[in-house]
């Protein structure tokens, strides 16, 4: 075998290999394609996460200030009640009713 030989061997197995290689190429193309759009959509939905978790934290951080509100609210109304009833007690008092 000759050096030609060889030579026209190895044209012949490279494009061999080229046209085997070339669907493949395609494919990952195709792939790399598809993938790129679930990346865009994963960052979308990763934004929208993001948005959500800050609506969350004023959400919580509202509930909490909600929550401290009807707190002193609450004792308020308990404290006006036992001040209420101190005062009918003492009216009951001073009218000589029974208590």
């Amino acid at each position: 075998m000759t050096d030609k030989d060889i030579r026209k061997i190895a044209r012949l197995v490279g494009q061999t290999v080229s046209k085997a290689v070339s669907p493949l190429n395609r494919q990952i193309s195709g792939i790399n394609r598809f993938l790129a759009g679930i990346n865009k959509q994963i960052s979308g939905i990763n934004q929208q996460l993001a948005n959500m978790d800050e609506k969350l934290d004023s959400l919580s951080t509202d509930i909490h200030q909600l929550q401290e509100e009807v707190k002193a609210l609450w004792d308020w109304t308990k404290e006006l009640k036992d001040k209420q009833e101190r005062r009918f007690k003492e009216i009951k008092q001073d009218l000589g009713l029974a208590t």
